[in-house]
């Protein structure tokens, strides 16, 4: 490569001088309107102290703006106590729950509605060989004993004629002798609401093609079938009309000697629905032991009520 002449090399020089000096007043230039962020690491809290936490104010160095920054992992509050947290959050659903409740029962009191309440004797029905419980209850003129059942919801009691029966201790419902019974028809909205009540439709019947038949099958293999009907209903001094219930013609299963099953479930056929107007859709129930003898109570309403054992507790005061 040829060398250029000895008269030129000052004149490269100076024109190179130059150039550095142009760029070296634009790095200046930039460097100035930049805002340099100094990132400062604390390792210990707790040896820097609060003091060390507090982010002083930006400042100008070198014609620099200079923003300091902290780790906030270092320089947070405390730990959150989520225990703590939680038992708060507890405390104020439970005051929500509360406010709701009073303000039904505000404006359940503008209706001046008042349930009654009545308490039915309850015992056990080991004397009628069933290891449930049993109430008596008042159906048109006759007095029946049965099971008390909160997972279903049809109340039904065996009637005649009847096809295929367990032995029952005591009579038999008989429809035809009461002057109260009625049938229901198996075109009727009740007759429909047996789909929700037992898991089976309501069916005309075949012998009688007005009546509504009905069908339970329970979970331990037992079951009853016949047709629904309407007959005045009575326990603990309380009468309800036209009270909707299975006549059961062909009944089988571990009931013992009782008359029927009573259904304490929700559907439109439970007594529980069909007393609401009564009892405000309420019960309650203290349960005796299961020795003979023993006596409790199933509380329609939803008044409390202070219930006493025959039976004395001689387990100690720390079993009730």
């Amino acid at each position: 490569m040829p060398m250029a002449p000895p008269i030129l090399l000052p004149f490269f020089l100076s024109l190179l001088s130059l150039c550095l000096l142009i760029n070296a007043n634009r790095v200046m230039r930039s460097f100035q309107e930049k805002k340099i962020f100094n990132v400062q690491t604390l390792q210990n809290k707790h040896q820097l102290g609060n003091q060390a936490c507090l982010l002083p104010e930006s400042r100008k160095e070198k014609g620099a703006i200079v923003l300091e920054m902290k780790d906030r992992g270092h320089c947070s509050e405390k730990k959150i106590d989520w225990n703590r947290r939680l038992q708060k959050q507890l405390i104020l659903d439970d005051l929500r729950v509360r406010s709701m409740q009073n303000r039904i029962r505000r404006v359940a009191s503008t209706h001046n509605v008042e349930a009654s309440q009545t308490q039915i004797p309850l015992s056990s029905g080991i004397n009628l060989q069933t290891l449930n419980y049993i109430v008596t209850m008042g159906l048109g003129s006759k007095n029946m004993t049965v099971i008390i059942d909160t997972g279903s919801d049809l109340t039904w009691v065996q009637c005649e004629p009847c096809m295929s029966c367990y032995n029952q201790h005591g009579p038999i419902f008989k429809p035809s002798t009461s002057s109260s019974y009625q049938s229901v028809s198996c075109n009727s909205s009740t007759c429909q609401s047996l789909q929700f009540a037992t898991g089976n439709t309501g069916a005309c019947g075949s012998s009688n093609p007005s009546t509504c038949n009905y069908v339970v099958n329970y979970g331990d293999g037992s079951y009853t079938n016949g047709e629904l009907g309407v007959e005045a209903l009575s326990f603990g001094g309380v009468s309800v009309s036209d009270f909707v219930f299975g006549c059961g013609r062909n009944n089988k299963g571990l009931f013992g000697g009782v008359s029927g099953l009573m259904g304490l479930g929700r559907s439109y056929l439970s007594l529980v629905s069909q007393t609401n107007a009564t009892f405000g859709g309420v019960f309650s129930y203290c349960l005796p032991t299961t020795e003979a003898g023993s006596s409790g109570s199933l509380v329609m309403g939803n008044e409390f009520s202070q219930i006493s054992q025959k039976k004395k507790n001689s387990y100690g005061s720390r079993y009730f």
